[in-house]
């Protein structure tokens, strides 16, 4: 039986260097991934890692072609979006006492990580510039950025010198 989905992709649409990840990427992004479940899944999530030996090639296939073309389905882009608060002692009045939390589905959380992990080992992106990434640290992050923008400043203004020698 055969589980390619065909999409009407014009040529200079695909990405013509880009490794495919396998069913074995996805597989482990899978297992890795808190089994929750959103009202946007179509089934629950335990199902689905129930059967994921027969969904993991549909899957496969779907995130190969969105890394491909470059493109994600409408229906991965939906989310369900609820306030959280953002302290317990927080005045619930307030709206600045709320966060938006974004509920996406099951699929389209797969599709990012693997994406993302896809990102990061053909160094096309950054670990600290992922989102998600779990040892982010935001202190770290922001005196990174502030090191390097001291670190371009240093090497324009030495420029500017020796042109003003020159």
């Amino acid at each position: 039986m055969p589980h390619r989905f065909s999409c009407k992709v014009k040529e200079h649409q695909v990405f013509s260097n880009f490794l495919e990840c396998s069913s074995d990427d996805v597989k482990a992004v899978i297992l890795k991934a808190p089994p929750t479940t959103c009202m946007l899944d179509p089934i629950p999530t335990s199902l689905f890692n129930k059967h994921i030996e027969l969904i993991l090639p549909y899957l496969t296939d779907l995130i190969n072609m969105c890394l491909k073309t470059g493109s994600y389905p409408m229906i991965f882009k939906k989310a369900i979006v609820s306030p959280l608060l953002k302290q317990p002692s927080s005045d619930t009045n307030e709206l600045k006492s709320f966060r938006p939390v974004s509920n996406l589905s099951f699929i389209a959380k797969i599709v990012e990580r693997v994406r993302s992990s896809m990102n990061f080992e053909n160094r096309w992106v950054l670990r600290s510039a992922l989102n998600f990434a779990s040892d982010r640290e935001v202190v770290r992050e922001v005196a990174s950025v502030r090191e390097q923008d001291m670190e371009i400043y240093e090497k324009r203004k030495g420029h500017e010198q020796l042109d003003e020698q020159s």
